[in-house]
């Protein structure tokens, strides 16, 4: 922020939603968020149930030296 106002468009950042928060704001979001007070709780096992990228590609070191 410069004066009061974005200096660089969030829209853009990372994964094109950025976000700027506090840690107070992020803890509180947290805590609402997997009590399930954000929306309906049973989205929060839904949510944090992975899904495997299917582009990744793990390579093993398998050279033991």
């Amino acid at each position: 922020m410069e004066n009061g106002k974005f200096i660089i468009n969030p829209q853009f950042e990372w994964t094109g939603g950025g976000m700027i928060s506090n840690a107070e704001d992020l803890a509180r979001w947290a805590m609402l968020m997997y009590e399930g007070k954000a929306f309906d709780a049973s989205l929060v096992p839904e949510m944090l149930n992975g899904v495997p990228d299917k582009t990744l590609v793990v390579i093993q070191n398998t050279d033991s030296a």
